[in-house]
């Protein structure tokens, strides 16, 4: 590798470090503020809030890599042209195509980032996110509990509980459940004890009985037990959340080509599959593109923001498009096609209107 090639290779670390590190920093701090209320309302731990929100991460990356990977080429290209670095480089015999050679290896080694993300981190990120997040709302009764006053905190459930001893078995347990929409259910036990299993809080109840309210004939049911296991707390809508699939907790092999997916959601499995192999791909199209209208004119004093306007827009028409093609993979699968297409048309139509611009100028002194 030449000396220059080093150096632009060094220009462009720091920038799309800080810049991408920025953004995800920001979107970070944006979604963070939403499990606030982890903490406020089930009483998790500030290492767990700190865990959970660090899950995130992958995802954002995921997301905004190409955006960082082309602001960190704009700026590091325009510093260079302002600098008088890249017209030092042609007075030398360095090309343009050699130039904006430099700047493709180096997005090349970003998306290969960004396929790590999207193959790797972002289904174990995302798994351990939801394992986290369910083992949280399962354990917020164990932390909000307070001895000998009715709790209604926990979405659908009272639950009265006397004191503990010194062995953490309760005495007095009176719970009332209403998550259930049909009916109501009622507890009332001399005694219980919390048990962890398997990431699933379960109490077990001593002595009890177990009155149940049917909605719909308003008939009441009375059931008397020895002991009696409760294995369903928190929100019930989380728990629901967990067990349903998630594209993004799964493998991109899985999402393309798994028959377990009920028919009416495949389709946008399959999309998701194919928007994880394209959308790091994309960045390549989008630093040729934004490369192209900026190498057209390349004295700074008058190049004006025509070159500029024109890279932006290019940076909105690629991902719209992408997208846009995305959101119709879900109901015809003819449109993948036109998504790999899009990003293999466009760095090539653009590598062979630089060449054609070097190859003239070079014919022209």
């Amino acid at each position: 590798m030449h000396f220059y090639e080093r150096y632009i290779c060094k220009s462009l670390l720091l920038p799309f470090l800080i810049i991408t590190f920025s953004i995800v920093g920001i979107a970070w701090i944006i979604q963070s503020i939403r499990y606030l209320e982890i903490v406020l309302n089930n009483g998790a731990k500030i290492a767990d809030f700190a865990k959970l929100t660090s899950y995130l991460i992958p995802l954002l990356l995921f997301i905004v890599l190409p955006i960082s990977l082309f602001f960190t080429v704009y700026y590091t290209y325009r510093k260079l042209m302002h600098d008088r670095e890249i017209t030092a480089l042609y007075s030398f015999g360095v090309s343009k195509i050699a130039i904006v050679r430099i700047f493709t290896i180096f997005s090349i080694f970003a998306m290969l980032l960004h396929y790590f993300v999207s193959i790797y981190l972002l289904p174990v990120s995302t798994n351990a996110f939801k394992k986290l997040r369910f083992t949280i709302d399962q354990n917020s009764i164990i932390n909000l509990i307070q001895f000998n006053t009715f709790i209604s905190k926990i979405n659908g459930i009272t639950i009265y509980i006397e004191k503990k001893d010194q062995d953490n078995l309760l005495q007095n347990i009176f719970i009332h459940s209403s998550q259930n929409p049909e009916k109501d259910i009622t507890f009332v036990a001399s005694s219980g004890k919390f048990y962890n299993t398997d990431s699933r809080l379960k109490l077990i109840l001593n002595n009890g009985s177990k009155l149940e309210l049917n909605h719909a004939d308003k008939r009441y049911s009375l059931v008397k037990f020895d002991k009696y296991s409760m294995d369903s707390f928190g929100d019930t809508a989380v728990a629901q959340s967990i067990s349903k699939q998630d594209p993004y907790a799964l493998g991109i092999a899985e999402l393309l080509f798994s028959n377990s997916f009920p028919v009416d959601e495949t389709p946008k499995f399959r999309a998701q599959g194919h928007f994880r192999l394209l959308w790091p791909l994309t960045s390549i199209s989008i630093v040729m593109s934004m490369l192209f209208f900026l190498t057209q004119h390349e004295q700074v004093r008058t190049q004006g923001m025509k070159p500029t306007i024109y890279a932006f827009t290019s940076l909105l028409v690629i991902i719209a498009s992408a997208l846009a093609l995305y959101t119709l993979g879900h109901s015809n699968q003819k449109y993948y096609i036109l998504m790999y297409l899009l990003n293999i048309i466009i760095p090539l139509i653009v590598a062979i209107r630089l060449y054609s611009s070097t190859k003239n100028r070079l014919l022209h002194g």
